[in-house]
C-alpha cells in the first residue's frame, strides 16, 4: 500500500467518495475527504504530501485554499480538480503553485490517478517544510553556537 498521506477537497460529497474509492483501489490506503476547505484547511496539521480541490466551494473558494496551503508548506502537492473549464482560472492556480489542473469530465478520475502516479514517483528529495521541523524538532543542519 502506499503511504501517501491525501485529501479530497470537493463539496460534492458522492464525487468525492468516488475519487476516494478509486484512490483505495489502485492501493492508496491514506486518504481522508473534506466537503469544504475550511475543514481540510484545519487539518494541514496532519501534513498531507498531496491535495486534490475542487475550486468552487463554498465559505473558502479553492483559489484562497490553495493560497494557503502553499503559504503552509509550500512542498504540498496541490492537483485543482473541477468542472470550471476557464483556461485563465486553470493558469492562474498554477501560478499559485498548482502541480495540475483536471478538468472533471469522463476520464478526469483517470487523468488523477495518472497525475498522483506521477507525484509519487517524482525522484524529488523529500523537503521538511519549516513547520514540520518545529513540529518535530528534526532539522538536517545542526545549531552550533560559538562562545
Amino acid at each position: 500500500m502506499k503511504t501517501e498521506k491525501i485529501f479530497i477537497t470537493d463539496d460534492d460529497k458522492w464525487y468525492a467518495n468516488v475519487v476516494a474509492n478509486t484512490l483505495s483501489i489502485h492501493k492508496f490506503s491514506n486518504v481522508e475527504v473534506f466537503t469544504n476547505s475550511r475543514s481540510m484547511l484545519n487539518n494541514l496539521y496532519q501534513m498531507p504530501n498531496i491535495i486534490v480541490l475542487d475550486l468552487i466551494m463554498p465559505q473558502v473558494t479553492g483559489i484562497e485554499a490553495l493560497k494557503e496551503i502553499k503559504s503552509f508548506d509550500p512542498d504540498i502537492f496541490v492537483i485543482i480538480l473541477s468542472g470550471q473549464k476557464d483556461v485563465e482560472l486553470a493558469v492562474q492556480t498554477l501560478k499559485y503553485g498548482a502541480f495540475d489542473y483536471i478538468i472533471k469530465d469522463d476520464v478526469s478520475i483517470v487523468r488523477l490517478l495518472n497525475t498522483i502516479k506521477k507525484i509519487t514517483e517524482l525522484e524529488k528529495p523529500k523537503k521538511i517544510s519549516y513547520f514540520s521541523k518545529l513540529l518535530t524538532g528534526k532539522d538536517d543542519k545542526k545549531l552550533e553556537l560559538h562562545i
